[in-house]
């Protein structure tokens, strides 16, 4: 029988439970439509041998998967409403289990039509979660909230007018944000199956037309908040961003900038330095503090923080793609001196910034100040080096760990830099 791809019988014990959030929405469909033909049809079966023993090329481990079991070699017949029949449905650590006449079956097989629809609309917004990429989220409302506080020279603004203000130029670059990494992904689909095939677009869990209908809606938003808020620094970081996610991903001429790994490089500094942290600070300090501009010593040392870690998390995240850029043709720092050197070099680069850091605390003339991030960079650049010297660089996850662990330090440092007095 056709949507039989989910379903089982089976005389002997039930097989083991796998994860549902990887199977295909058809796979689901298909095999609710089955269980409605079972309740349904007054003789109907479903053969095993339909279902592939093998799951574990559809990626995470499956769970949520039901099965049916029934005596062997005998149909379920409506006019038997002493036949057995087990349904068991491992829904969110919740187990079915039936034996019962024709009625109650149906209404069990309708229980489990809900479940599975509830679970598709689970599915469909954990992948809308991953597909904006909500580390990278967090960074962007830790960086605007880290050069609000930077901004701040008088006391005498009334607190709700800095958070209406704080909180136009976060969702702005929170919008900005999801437009290009969104777009990144819908460009990169077919690279990521070879690179990330667990990601929403390249794995199906999220169609197409969904994400590029998302990273648009994002785009108008965030214009849409800059000419609002009347601001010329969030309006300057709006398009600067929509510009650099453009020309980052698309492939036209002229364009498609990370195939290069200089202009790669050169278009996310752009956006992260000049575009997001200047464009907070300028934002805030002009258009909600009402003071004079002035750059400060601890706002300067920002603008290097957040360029280092720009350039490290653009070049880091390559390592583990090296197999599909390769295929691909894209140009890579990974590509072209190897992932070995690439994850020293991004080593350095973050132990330079935190002699950096700590030299500027060791100057101030606060003695908590100077405490603090003299200490807690010191203890940074332990544990980055102590980690660094314990990674396979040649085993991917590892490489994703080191990854997020250099966004874990970049927040951090958004925590850190505003205490520096």
């Amino acid at each position: 029988m056709e949507g039989a791809s989910c379903l089982a019988l089976e005389s002997s014990a039930f097989r083991p439970a796998h994860t549902l959030y990887d199977l295909p929405l058809s796979w689901r469909q298909s095999g609710t439509r089955a269980l409605k033909s079972l309740a349904a049809s007054p003789s109907c079966s479903l053969q095993a041998d339909k279902v592939p023993d093998n799951l574990s090329s559809f990626g995470k481990p499956f769970r949520n998967l039901h099965w049916v079991h029934a005596t062997p070699s005998v149909s379920l017949q409506r006019s038997q409403p002493e036949r057995e029949a087990i349904v068991s449905q491992k829904y969110l650590g919740r187990s079915i289990v039936s034996t019962r006449a024709s009625s109650e079956w149906v209404q069990d097989v309708e229980k489990i039509s809900l479940e599975t629809a509830v679970i598709d609309i689970k599915e469909w917004i954990h992948a809308v979660y991953v597909f904006t990429r909500p580390y990278t989220i967090l960074g962007t409302t830790l960086q605007a909230f880290s050069a609000s506080l930077l901004a701040v020279s008088s006391t005498a603004t009334p607190l709700s007018t800095f958070l209406i203000r704080f909180l136009q130029a976060c969702v702005a670059a929170v919008c900005v944000n999801i437009f290009t990494s969104g777009i990144n992904e819908i460009v990169d689909v077919n690279l990521d199956k070879i690179n990330k095939p667990y990601l929403p677009l390249p794995s199906g869990r999220l169609s197409m037309a969904t994400a590029m209908l998302l990273v648009g809606m994002c785009a108008i938003l965030s214009v849409c908040i800059g000419v609002s808020a009347g601001s010329k620094p969030l309006l300057s970081m709006v398009a600067v961003g929509l510009i650099c996610g453009t020309g980052y991903s698309i492939p036209l001429p002229f364009l498609h900038w990370k195939n290069n790994s200089i202009s790669a490089i050169l278009c996310i500094l752009s956006y992260w330095t000049f575009g997001r942290q200047l464009g907070f600070f300028l934002h805030m300090q002009s258009n909600t503090l009402g003071s004079s501009l002035a750059l400060t010593k601890p706002f300067l040392l920002s603008m290097v923080m957040v360029s280092s870690f720009a350039i490290v998390t653009g070049i880091s995240k390559d390592i583990c793609d090296i197999d599909g850029d390769k295929q691909f043709g894209i140009k890579t720092f990974s590509v072209q001196i190897g992932g070995k050197r690439v994850f020293w070099l991004c080593i350095g680069i973050i132990q330079a910034l935190y002699a950096a850091v700590i030299i500027m605390g060791l100057t101030s003339q606060v003695l908590w100040s100077k405490v603090i991030i003299v200490s807690c960079h010191s203890i940074l650049s332990f544990v980055l080096w102590f980690r660094a010297t314990r990674y396979n660089v040649q085993n991917k996850g590892e490489m994703y760990d080191f990854y997020m662990f250099v966004w874990k330090l970049f927040y951090l440092e958004h925590l850190l830099i505003p205490l520096l007095q």
